[in-house]
């Protein structure tokens, strides 16, 4: 059987702390882009969930989280509507031991807004001439303010 590389792109999800699963489980959410995944997983170890479309070849990844004897739950998002997707968890023992979890799947839903997507294209002429200079501007703060952040774009005094 051959070996498939553990790469792919880290997402941000919330992770629950309690929910009973001693299987792992997936549902959907009011969100038919989002997904819930739960799943067990001993203390001392740590859990992330990936997943991927059965045509794709690199898994997407939620960041690792550190168990403490008990269910994690995520919330996987930045899916496709209407697609099936596989998941699965990735466990990683304290000695460094990865053990996955069985694959499931779950197909996404259709969102019940329609995305409009516009397109603007600017060509050139006389109010975007291309070859023109860029000026940056950065806020100036009066002279009696605390510091703050330092500025984004340097400023001429």
């Amino acid at each position: 059987m051959p070996s498939i590389a553990l790469i792919g792109i880290e997402l941000l999800t919330t992770v629950y702390i309690g929910f009973a699963a001693t299987t792992p489980i997936v549902t959907g959410t009011a969100n038919p882009l989002v997904a819930r995944y739960s799943a067990s997983c001993p203390s001392g170890s740590s859990m992330r969930v990936r997943f991927k479309r059965p045509a794709d070849t690199v898994y997407l990844l939620t960041p690792t989280q550190t168990c403490n004897n008990n269910t994690l739950t995520f919330l996987i998002a930045g899916m496709r509507a209407s697609t099936q997707y596989s998941i699965q968890n990735m466990i990683t023992s304290s000695t460094g031991t990865i053990t996955a979890g069985p694959t499931l799947t779950f197909t996404t839903g259709a969102p019940s807004e329609k995305f409009v997507t516009e397109q603007v294209v600017v060509k050139p002429g006389a109010q975007t001439d291309a070859q023109a200079g860029i000026v940056l501007q950065d806020f100036v703060p009066p002279a009696s303010a605390p510091p703050t952040a330092p500025p984004i774009f340097p400023t001429a005094t």
